[in-house]
């Protein structure tokens, strides 16, 4: 009667610690724990034989003084089977599931973050044809950025003079977006 025999851990120990450690120590000394407990179990479970030992019946046959009682014992001991323990809450396959949804999960987060990336060197890339701002001169600065521009006969502000005091402030963008420096930008 052989069994199935765990001899080793699937848990990575090394990935396990890393995770936790941003925890502090706290989340380091229950890996530790955790792991003396798991070791000690596994040597437990191996130091044990691997088939269930065998009984001498006729031993208990000659010393045994009741009747039948050792002929019955001994015929429910090799009907015992002990079956190995099942998943009946499907809990391998809900994790399976969670992981694969995860997965999914992380390669759109990778995709955005990807997206997000792209465009910022491009924004970079755009920014960088820019003069200095030590070199920038008015007329400059306001073709690059028009909003910017403060059309004092055309358009007159009140004081103070800053952008979002003033009534005609919106929810518009101040600055230009990527696509009005596109004929800057030469890809080589």
């Amino acid at each position: 009667m052989t069994a199935k025999r765990l001899t080793t851990t699937s848990i990575n120990w090394a990935l396990l610690g890393d995770k936790m450690s941003k925890y502090g120590s706290k989340g380091t000394d229950y890996v530790r724990a955790f792991k003396q407990v798991n070791d000690k179990h596994l040597v437990r479970v191996s130091s044990l034989p691997e088939s269930m030992p065998e009984i001498d019946f006729n031993y208990y046959k000659e010393n045994v003084a009741l009747p039948g009682f050792v002929e019955k014992l001994e015929k429910e001991y090799k009907a015992l089977k002990i079956p190995y323990p099942e998943d009946r809450h499907n809990v391998l396959e809900t994790i399976s599931k969670n992981e694969a949804k995860s997965k999914a999960d992380i390669e759109k987060l990778q995709k955005v973050a990807d997206a997000f990336i792209y465009q910022a060197e491009r924004d970079i890339k755009a920014l960088s044809i820019l003069p200095k701002v030590e070199e920038m001169q008015n007329d400059m600065l306001f073709e690059y950025f028009p909003q910017l521009y403060n059309d004092y006969v055309n358009d007159p502000q009140m004081a103070p003079f800053r952008y979002f005091d003033q009534d005609k402030c919106g929810d518009d963008v101040l600055f230009r977006t990527q696509e009005d420096f596109e004929h800057f930008v030469h890809d080589h």
